[in-house]
């Protein structure tokens, strides 16, 4: 993690690209993308590097909270753990 970047957002809390247009929009649960994530700068991607994103309108979500995953083992069973 480079020391420019928001302890919040960093590459372990990344989501995805979001067009801005599209983050106020309600989804099944009647909360926008603005509501459920955090809203940052882009990050590269297959459709272009975060300079390209930035350009054509697009943002970064990160996770407000940090999940951790957990296998138990001999199993396929994953315990999900939001901090």
């Amino acid at each position: 993690m480079n020391k420019t970047s928001e302890p919040a957002c960093n590459e372990a809390t990344f989501v995805g690209n979001r067009l801005a247009g599209c983050l106020d929009l309600l989804g099944p649960d009647k909360k926008s993308l603005r509501q459920k994530f955090l809203i940052g700068e882009p990050r590269a991607c297959a459709a272009g590097s975060a300079e390209d994103m930035k350009r054509r309108g697009y943002v970064g979500i990160y996770q407000k909270e940090r999940t951790v995953t957990f296998r138990i083992p001999q199993t396929n069973l994953l315990l999900h753990k939001a901090w």
